[in-house]
């Protein structure tokens, strides 16, 4: 994992929110797949922030894809912010603040 890699939890009554912090490599992807795939049961909604990512690898975004293993029709309640939300966002999250 990249040494400077942090996700910042946060509940705030129905909504997870995680916010990112430093470099998102294939151990970051993994970590963020498995502190979602725990604390889904029980949430509405997940923030995914990503505005304190500092530089994001395909593999990392791969990794977290591939590895996240919740139902298409849950992705729906999974929400990516910041500058890095669209790399991040598996395919059926909706990506938040995107301006056309």
């Amino acid at each position: 994992m990249a040494a400077n890699f942090r996700i910042l939890k946060h509940l705030n009554n129905d909504s997870l929110h995680l916010k990112l912090v430093g470099d998102f490599d294939g151990s970051a992807g993994y970590e963020l797949a498995n502190l979602l795939k725990k604390n889904w049961p029980g949430v509405e909604r997940a923030f995914i922030h990503t505005a304190a990512l500092r530089s994001v690898y395909p593999h990392g975004c791969r990794t977290f894809q591939n590895n996240l293993g919740l139902p298409k029709n849950e992705l729906v309640g999974l929400f990516f912010t910041g500058d890095k939300a669209k790399a991040l966002a598996p395919e059926g999250a909706r990506i938040h603040g995107l301006r056309h």
